[in-house]
This record gives structure tokens, sequence and C-alpha cells, in this order.
């Protein structure tokens, strides 16, 4: 592990540089940025005994970068999660964006030349943050509008990650960015995040179909769903309510609008004591028990495999284009999109 450094990562088949930056020092958390994806592809933290560990999943090889179809560590963008038909109305005119989910039939993660697989530009970088730049032309994937996206990664206080996005276009159009590490608070030798407590401060979540497409209701969560109570991930993973999506793959609500910050989820893993409080602006966050996670890949070299990692991944509504009374996503010319969230580790009392 190195810190505040910059590292040549690998290069892309047609030449090109990819780079890792570090943030942050071994007195407190710190993470490497990646060039490719803007991906976190480390994130060291300390145990209640002052042991270090990484404790994201991710790859020592950039190939598997460029190929990871479960979008292991990346920012996702233009749309995080879900659309509907990978199409939508705007301004009266129909959008048709790339399919790259259930056979091509629904929109998943910005298609399938999302951002979490370009190469993104080095803003700035010092020994707490880095700045990454995307410029996105119009109709990329079928978006519309140039759109030009910053995220910055930033140590706060030595014990928080912090990510904010900033983005404009110059016609209108849609955005809906995360970020997809996949958390293991256990280290990189643990096979299962199932032990891991967890507490959501939601009540409600969006109803989805068979495609795990919100129909457009917003139900009080069943038991099944509920962590207002901390409990394990692995408590109900085998209820009948989990069985469409193989294991929790669900978007709370937080709040009916975005802007202002509130504290989404807090995670804990008791024999090393570490946990992860996440506070958000954005109105939802999708919890993703890795259910579909297999890999060869790995930086152990003994692959991922389901229910590894937990994602908890801020963001506005999934398919929100399609649905009038969920938080919008629409982004206007001289208009400038902001989201922020922040990681914040410590150790349980």
């Amino acid at each position: 592990m190195r810190d505040n450094t910059t590292a040549l990562f690998g290069h892309l088949p047609d030449g090109r540089r990819v780079d890792q930056f570090w943030i942050g020092d071994e007195t407190g958390i710190s993470a490497c940025i990646s060039t490719l994806g803007a991906a976190v592809t480390q994130l060291w933290v300390a145990d209640r005994q002052a042991q270090r560990d990484d404790v994201v999943l991710g790859f020592d090889d950039v190939r598997d970068y460029l190929r990871n179809p479960f979008h292991v560590g990346v920012t996702i963008g233009r749309y995080a999660n879900r659309i509907a038909n990978a199409a939508f109305e705007l301004n009266g005119e129909h959008v048709a964006l790339a399919g790259n989910v259930v056979g091509g039939r629904h929109h998943l993660h910005g298609g399938p030349r999302g951002f979490g697989h370009r190469l993104w530009d080095l803003v700035a970088h010092d020994a707490t943050s880095v700045s990454l730049r995307i410029d996105s032309a119009h109709n990329d994937q079928g978006y519309p509008g140039n759109l030009t996206l910053t995220a910055r990664f930033h140590i706060i206080d030595g014990h928080t990650l912090a990510i904010d996005y900033e983005a404009s276009t110059d016609r209108t159009t849609v955005i809906n960015v995360t970020n997809h590490s996949y958390f293991n608070l256990a280290g990189q030798h643990s096979n299962s995040v199932l032990d891991h407590e967890l507490h959501i401060a939601a009540d409600r979540f969006t109803v989805t179909d068979e495609d795990s497409i919100p129909t457009g209701e917003i139900r009080a969560l069943p038991a099944a769903l509920d962590f207002r109570v901390p409990r394990r991930l692995g408590e109900m993973i085998d209820n009948p309510v989990l069985m469409a999506t193989s294991g929790y793959d669900h978007n709370y609500v937080l709040k009916d609008t975005a802007g202002e910050w509130s504290t989404a989820a807090t995670l804990t893993e008791r024999r090393s004591g570490r946990t992860l409080t996440v506070r958000t602006t954005e109105p939802g966050m999708q919890l993703y028990t890795a259910n579909h996670l297999r890999s060869d890949s790995s930086k152990t070299g003994k692959g991922y495999v389901p229910f590894q990692a937990v994602c908890l991944e801020t963001q506005h509504f999934p398919d929100s284009p399609n649905h009038a009374s969920f938080p919008s996503t629409v982004l206007r010319p001289g208009e400038l999109m902001k989201s922020s969230s922040h990681y914040q580790f410590g150790i349980v009392d």
C-alpha cells in the first residue's frame, strides 16, 4: 500500500494510460481511485486492534475493470440503476437508449458503454483529494446533450471518504450518478457479509416488477426489507419476499426530495469492530447484497462469490424519467447538478 502517490495501473487496448491516485494516509483511512471508471479500487480502514485492511472488492488487473460486468467499485452514469424499455419521454420527445439488461430490453447503469467502463481525465490531485472529469457527447448511449461530469473524492477528518458530483449540460437531459463499491468490513479474506448488521433509516421502498423495474408505487416496507431496527443481513435472506431478486436488491426511499443531507444507513461488522455510516443528499439508496456476483478474478486470487459484499448505492430512484411522481432527474442548460455522499468509518462501542 502506498499513500499520496500516483501510480500507473495499466493501459487500455488503444494504448491510453490508466492511473491510480492515493488519497489519505496510514493515520486514518486511505483510498485508491482509478481513472478507469472513476473507481474506488482500494479503501484501507483500521479495525479495533488498529490493524488495517482493504474493505472494498476490486481487481489488480486493469483488464478486469474493462470487463467488470458487476460494476465493481466504479462511478455509474449517466443513469444509475434501471430505465424501463430503455426509453422515456423528455420535453415531448421520445428518447431511446442503448439496452443492456434482460436481453437488451431495459437500460442499466448507463448502458453498455456507461461511465464505469470509460477513461476519465484528471482535474486535480493532492494528499487528501482527487478530482476526475468525463465529457459525454450528445446521444452518448442515447442520452441528449453534451454533458460534463466531475467527481471529487476526498478524505475528511481522516475517517470519511466523501464523494461530490457536479454536472452540466448544453441541452435538457437526465442524470443519476452513484458509486458502486462493494463493501466487506471484515476485509479481503472474508467471503460473506451476511453476518454484518445493517440499519437503514427508511420506512418505504419503490415496488418493482419481475424485471426489477419500478411500477411507480411506493409502499411501506415488509418485514424482510425493514432495517429500521439493526439486524444481520442474513437474518431473513431466505424470506419469500426476496426470492425474486435472490437477495436484497431494493431501492429505499430516504426522503421525497433531493438536496438536503440525511443519514441513510449504518453497517457494522462486530468481529473487526468496523462501522460504516452513509450520509447523502440523494433521496434514495439501493441495497444490493451481491446476489449474482461471480468472478474468477479478485485481489486475493480466490475470486468473488455471491453475498461476499454489500453495495449501498446512494441515488435518485430507478426509472425516474418514466415516473413523474418520483424526484426529478432532469438537468437543464444553465443548471448545475450537485450530489454528495459521505462514507464515514468508525469502531463500534
